[in-house]
């Protein structure tokens, strides 16, 4: 940090450290979470928050402070977009890649906007946000990422969503779910994992801006989860839209959760397949999963 006088031109001070990057950090808070860049500071109340894209790559951390100048304690991760470390998560359940970001404080809530990555690449990605709540020390737990957004709470089972708000999005194998490709210098298209599954769009002027939006590339054993939907108990049927060959089921609360719907798609072009849904009350996530062959998937409408 410097100061610098009235014409934000001339620096009046000496350059201090506020928060340590990976030069600095070992010994301090910093030493797993070093400073990589896209840096902003925020007042809220009556501390200074140092947002920051951390060495990890796929989180939003933060430091406090009473005064611009810091030095900024480390204080934890605000928004993981593959959900790394939230409640001691060591599995990503989305693709990850760099994240920026920054809090916004909007009529006496705070939230923070941060991205991820689509068409399985580190430079195509999609704007989130969500709430956040500070702690009466001043401190931030770690938010869930989920489909909901700036709604204020659960979706409405009742209605049509497309895909892109997936919220988890695996291979078979979750293991080798992991950092999405960064493209070489000038490469628009680069060779992509066999089995990854990724949003991506095609032309259709039905579309916002001429582009239909869905998630490619779901093989056996990939899954696609919201969170959370809110079911009143009398829906009785799911519609997807789908393309390709193969068998899905709609499962409740977890990839391995309760089964409330499957059905089979075997078509090259899109196709809404529609299926009786189990009796479901309350707030749930809901996956869906393939559990043969390869499809395409745009849509989930429940009535």
């Amino acid at each position: 940090m410097v100061r610098l006088a009235d014409d934000m031109h001339t620096i009046i001070s000496d350059p201090v450290c506020v928060a340590n990057g990976i030069d600095t950090a070992k010994g301090t808070g910093y030493e797993e979470h070093p400073f990589f860049e896209a840096s902003s500071i925020r007042r809220i109340g009556d501390w200074y928050y140092f947002v920051y894209s951390s060495l990890q790559g796929h989180e939003l951390c933060y430091g406090m402070a009473r005064t611009p100048e810091g030095p900024f304690t480390y204080q934890g991760v605000i928004v993981s977009n593959g959900d790394l470390g939230y409640q001691g998560n060591e599995l990503a359940v989305n693709y990850t890649g760099n994240n920026h970001g920054r809090l916004v404080e909007i009529d006496g809530e705070v939230y923070i906007f941060w991205y991820r990555q689509t068409h399985g690449t580190g430079f195509s990605r999609q704007g989130c946000a969500d709430r956040v709540q500070i702690a009466e020390d001043g401190t931030i737990p770690q938010i869930e990422i989920t489909s909901c957004g700036l709604n204020g709470g659960p979706l409405p089972a009742k209605n049509t969503y497309l895909s892109y708000i997936a919220c988890h999005l695996t291979e078979k194998d979750r293991s080798a779910v992991g950092h999405v490709v960064e493209p070489a210098l000038g490469e628009m298209f680069p060779k992509l994992p066999a089995d990854m599954p990724y949003i991506t769009e095609e032309e259709d002027t039905d579309y916002e801006k001429g582009f239909k939006p869905y998630i490619t590339n779901l093989r056996e054993g990939a899954v696609a989860g919201f969170k959370y939907f809110a079911f009143d108990g009398d829906e009785k049927e799911i519609t997807l839209e789908l393309r390709g060959t193969g068998k899905v089921q709609v499962l409740l609360d977890s990839p391995d959760g309760e089964e409330v719907s499957s059905m089979t798609v075997g078509s090259a072009g899109w196709e809404e397949r529609s299926e009786k849904l189990k009796q479901t009350t309350g707030v749930h996530s809901v996956y869906i999963k393939v559990i043969e062959g390869t499809v395409d998937f745009a849509a989930i409408t429940i009535v």
